[in-house]
């Protein structure tokens, strides 16, 4: 951006707008990656509270009980498969919706420091605007002075 060049307040505002846009993106992305993960944490506290209750209950209280000991464990155990299945096949939507919250935070950041260079540049131009007036009165008023 070329010195004293002021940027558009409509590029400004387009910047500002577009910064919105990626935030409310985000914002979404975020809801729904909290979403995933607590569904991925609920799965695994389930998967390792199976896996305690089988190492606390996997053994034989009474004979009554053996027959039924071999199923039990075989049914903890496959349920403790299911919730691990679950739990992965989730993870590879986690990862891409880490991805693409990285990636819009990122082009929010471009836009936001675009806008904040643009903002920057305003500023300076109309500080040196106001500099170069009050430059242009003095030079009136000596110019009036010098012909009184």
């Amino acid at each position: 951006m070329a010195p004293g060049t002021e940027v558009p307040r409509r590029r400004l505002g387009a910047l500002r707008l577009m910064e919105r846009l990626r935030r409310q993106e985000i914002e979404a992305r975020v809801h729904e990656l909290g979403r995933l993960r607590a569904e991925v944490a609920a799965l695994e506290a389930e998967e390792s509270a199976l896996a305690r209750r089988l190492a606390d209950e996997a053994h034989i209280a009474s004979l009554e009980a053996a027959p039924y000991l071999g199923q039990f464990i075989r049914s903890v155990r496959a349920r403790i498969a299911t919730l691990d299945t679950q739990a992965e096949a989730l993870r590879p939507r986690l990862e891409v919706l880490e991805a693409e919250v990285a990636a819009l935070f990122g082009e929010k950041r471009s836009y936001e420091s675009v806008r904040l260079a643009g903002e920057a540049a305003n500023l300076k131009a109309r500080e040196k605007r106001i500099d170069d007036e009050a430059a242009d009165n003095v030079l009136m008023r000596w110019a009036v002075r010098d012909r009184t």
